[in-house]
């Protein structure tokens, strides 16, 4: 349902070069005839596409939500389940992106968000976004909360710390 209505929308749009990823050849082929503008495939390279996108519509998982923030794309999001709902509540609060209803979207309302989306605020929100992430994409953090845990535990059990001058977490 959601790639006819992307499909449907995007031959009304013509200007948008648009990559469909889809599940299978199968699903390629469900698509029909697609206009020189849209090109299905089951794969693309995400992080090569997400570098030069305007947009990405996608489910939410948190892998592509975060790798859209880090490249500044905004998104429009249809969650399924999981991680998604609550990834496509934060989009949308914090203007990256819309979020959408896989179960009630049609061609029109899919249309209505792209309009929407096209709307300066969002890009620039998801840019504000890229840069946060990129300012802080390290797991420097992450391995010193670990290294003083261990540290802790290893002293704990009367072992010799696995380091010193760990800092308070």
């Amino acid at each position: 349902r959601l790639l006819r209505c992307v499909v449907e929308s995007f031959k009304a749009r013509p200007e948008y070069q648009l990559l469909l990823q889809t599940t299978g050849e199968d699903e390629c082929r469900a698509c029909g005839p697609l206009p020189p503008s849209i090109t299905a495939r089951p794969w693309f390279p995400q992080l090569e596409v997400l570098s030069g996108a305007s947009l990405i519509i996608t489910h939410g998982g948190f892998g592509t939500v975060r790798e859209a923030l880090y490249f500044g794309v905004p998104m429009i999001v249809f969650p399924c389940g999981v991680d998604q709902p609550g990834n496509a509540a934060r989009v949308a609060r914090l203007g990256a992106g819309l979020a959408g209803d896989i179960r009630t979207v049609t061609p029109a309302s899919l249309s209505s968000m792209l309009r929407e989306i096209e709307k300066p605020a969002y890009r620039e929100n998801a840019l504000k976004l890229r840069s946060v992430l990129r300012a802080d994409n390290t797991c420097s953090r992450a391995l010193d909360i670990i290294e003083c845990l261990l540290e802790r535990r290893q002293t704990d059990a009367g072992s010799a710390p696995v380091r010193s001058g760990c800092r308070r977490v």
